[in-house]
This record gives structure tokens, sequence and C-alpha cells, in this order.
């Protein structure tokens, strides 16, 4: 009896048991580790080696992040495999931290693959829910697949080298959302008709730097709503393209965004409406937007200027796109610009008083303090 409860005191005394943590080393097969892992365990990667073999996530709860100070990098098979691949069924759940993921070499003849192929749900029971932070992405991320339960992905603190092709699901609407990220490729989102079956996506950016078109499709009856606050969509040196286009039967709400050097800023459709926006040394600021579907906002080429709130430039910047204290813009949007943000592109706090007038009123486009010191003298000199 005694030694009964002695064995119960000390079970009870015993901490619970955690997720079980592998180390992966230099040299070891992480592609095997993965495979072999159960749901709920953590991989740590202790090196900077590349590994090469296609992590292929199915049916499991996993962490996969590096160690504290290493950069390990994951690459596909030399077969033209993607470092990733997140298959439609059984449902995933899983977080990847600190890692670099880079296609394996194309196939003779073939195109380069994905990095990140993402394969979403296939049955109503099964669910994907996939993190992505602090990671490099070489090669394009893919979206696809049918949808019919619950589908997210997130993408936080990344840097994306390559285009993104988001392709929506089939039943339940496929959830992507980048924040905090760079992509220096296009972003390519189309959500059409796939086999009799539209495809449907919600998309969300925020304060995150496009270096390439951003171009949202929607048609033959596909579902794209995307919101977007505080990004940058810089076309500089890309002459003859498009900054952001909305095409189709997508919806859109841009808010505080800034679109600058390009050869046209934004094209629109009547689903789109934009907000709070910073339009800078464009050839063309605007196609396709119809009074009313713009406010607030500072056009340089003075399109619409007194309707709506908004007003033409030329606007004065620093090298971080800030709008300097003597340039228009300043305190000129509007507080209650829908989907406006807590803080800026670079994670400022939104909303200032940066015109001194002890008011304190968000400014146009996606940062919120004035510029530098430095580049406030420019336009006086």
């Amino acid at each position: 009896m005694l030694r009964s409860l002695a064995a119960g005191l000390l079970a009870l005394s015993l901490p619970a048991v955690a997720d079980a943590q592998t180390i992966v080393s230099t040299g070891d097969d992480l592609a095997a580790v993965v495979a072999a892992a159960a749901s709920g365990d953590v991989i740590q990667i202790d090196s900077d080696a590349t590994f090469v073999g296609t992590l292929v996530l199915a049916g499991k709860s996993l962490t996969i992040e590096a160690g504290p100070g290493f950069s390990p990098t994951v690459r596909g098979s030399t077969d033209g495999a993607s470092a990733l691949v997140v298959p439609g069924s059984p449902g995933t759940v899983a977080t990847l931290r600190g890692l670099e993921l880079a296609p394996g070499d194309p196939s003779v003849g073939l195109p380069s693959p994905p990095g990140l192929a993402i394969t979403s749900v296939g049955t109503s029971t099964d669910s994907l829910d996939l993190l992505l932070e602090d990671c490099t992405l070489t090669g394009k991320l893919r979206t696809s697949g049918t949808g019919d339960a619950a589908c997210a992905v997130t993408v936080v603190d990344s840097l994306l080298l390559d285009d993104l092709n988001l392709f929506g699901t089939l039943t339940t609407p496929i959830q992507i959302a980048l924040k905090d990220c760079e992509v220096v490729g296009a972003t390519i989102v189309t959500c059409n008709d796939a086999f009799g079956s539209p495809r449907k996506m919600v998309l969300d950016l925020a304060r995150t730097a496009f270096e390439g078109t951003v171009a949202l499709n929607a048609t033959a009856g596909g579902s794209l709503t995307t919101t977007s606050t505080s990004c940058i969509v810089d076309g500089t040196g890309q002459p003859l393209a498009i900054g952001v286009r909305v095409l189709g039967d997508a919806v859109a709400q841009f808010t505080n965004t800034t679109v600058t050097g390009w050869w046209i800023g934004i094209e629109g459709v009547a689903g789109a409406s934009w907000h709070n926006l910073l339009l800078h040394g464009n050839d063309s600021d605007l196609a396709g937007v119809l009074p009313g579907q713009i406010q607030t906002s500072l056009i340089e080429d003075g399109t619409y200027d007194g309707l709506d709130g908004n007003f033409a430039g030329p606007a004065w910047l620093d090298a971080d796109l800030a709008l300097l204290d003597c340039s228009p813009g300043l305190d000129a949007g509007s507080n209650t610009a829908p989907g406006l943000g807590a803080k800026d592109v670079y994670g400022n706090p939104r909303i200032l008083d940066n015109d001194g007038d002890l008011t304190a009123t968000v400014n146009v486009g996606a940062v919120e303090p004035t510029g530098s010191v430095a580049g406030q003298a420019l336009p006086f000199n």
C-alpha cells in the first residue's frame, strides 16, 4: 500500500513529457529525420551546411528550425525537386524558422522547379497550417490544390528572392498572409476556373516591400479578396511595367501603400479601392481607376486633384521613401481609412503629428515618420 502510494506521488511530481527534440548536424540526412519524426517533434538544425533532399510534410505537426547562430540551407535533390513539398492529404501543421529553402538543379530541358511547393488539403477532414518565419526562399513559391478544409499559409519576416505564384483552392478559400517580408520577383495571384470549379483565396499583405509587379486576377467565377496595408511596390529600373494590377472580378483594398518607379502605377477594376496612397515617380499614376475609388491620396500627375481628398505632387522623399518635412502628403491621409494598421512598413507606430500642428494625422504612403535630416536638406539646396 505504502509502495503504491509512494509511486503515485512520484509520478505526480515528475514534469510532463515534452515534445521530442532532435538535433541535426552537418552530414545528417535531414529528409530522413523529417520522415521519421513523430507529430509534435521539434527538429533543430545546428549547422550552416546545405542539406540536399526534399522535405515532405504530411499528416504531422512539426517544427523545423535553425539552432541559435546557425543558417542552414535545404535544397531539393538534383533531379529538379523542390526543397519543401506539402502534399494535399493528410492534414499538416508545420513551422519552419530560420531556414533557406532552394530548389535543386533543374533537369535538362525542364523549367526550374519552385523552391517551395504547397499543395493544399484535399478532404473535408484534413487541414493545412504552415508558418514560415525568418526564412529565405530561393526559387518560386507556388500554392495550388483543392482545399475542402481550412488551409492557411503565413510568411513572416522572410526574404523571397524569386516570383510568387499563388493559385486559389476549389472549395474553402486558401488563406495566405505575407507580413514584414521582402519579395524580389513578381507576385502573380490567379483565381480562375480549374476543371469546372472556380478557385478561391483570401490574401493579406502587410508591411511588405515588393520589387516586382503585384498582379491580382479573378476570372470565370473565381474569388480573390486582397487587403494591403503599409506596403511598398517599387519598380525602379523596370521599364514599361505596371506596379499593381487588379484584374477581372478581384476585390482589393489598398491602404497606405507607396507605388513608385513604374510605367503605370496602379491599374484597377470596379472591385478595387485605394486609400492614403502615395503615387510617386511613375510615368503615369492611374489606369482604370474611377473617381471615388481612390481617396485621400497623393497622385503626383494631378489625376483627381481636389476630388475625394486627393491632391497632386510633387512629393519629396528620402532614400527610405519617407516623406520629408517640406513635402506634401504629411498628415494628409485619413485616420479612418479602412484597414489602417497600427504600424508602418518599417514597424514605426501610426498615427503621428508630423507637421507640428498638434493634431496626429496619418501620412499618405507606407512610411509614417518624416525622412532623414540629411535627406530633408536636399530640396532646400
